[in-house]
């Protein structure tokens, strides 16, 4: 199972969004059958708030999964939006790859060429590598 809450309005209140999530039974991390559960918190399309990453740490025991793909809808925002989401810490990411981006039948513009995706990948585990040893946020 995978959860992914879009924050209609600004001013909603995060805790909110977080209580919402576990009263529809996301009480672990792992969910009966190894169903795994996540949150992503996104304001508007085109927007990745990557401050609400400790935010939801501190409120919540779900991991956080951030989606540079459709948050930034375009191929040349998806690193540095993957690189920034590593950065604070969120405990995954939702990539769009595809051999032919421009023969997709959708997201082609958002999605990396298998290229690209193994340097993020590269980039991406240097970040979290660096991250180890941290305390937590």
């Amino acid at each position: 199972m995978l959860i992914v809450m879009r924050k209609g309005a600004t001013d909603a209140d995060l805790k909110a969004v977080v209580s919402k999530i576990e009263s529809m039974g996301c009480q672990a991390r792992e969910m009966p059958g190894g169903e795994r559960v996540a949150i992503g918190v996104l304001h508007n399309k085109g927007t990745l708030d990557l401050s609400a990453a400790p935010v939801v740490r501190r409120e919540s025991h779900l991991p956080i999964i951030a989606d540079p793909s459709h948050a930034g809808g375009h191929r040349n925002q998806v690193l540095p939006l993957a690189r920034a989401a590593a950065a604070v810490g969120v405990d995954g990411l939702m990539i769009e790859v595809h051999n032919q981006p421009e023969k997709a039948l959708s997201d082609g513009g958002q999605s990396l060429y298998p290229e690209q995706f193994e340097d993020l990948v590269r980039q991406v585990t240097a970040i979290y590598s660096l991250r180890k040893g941290q305390p937590a946020d």
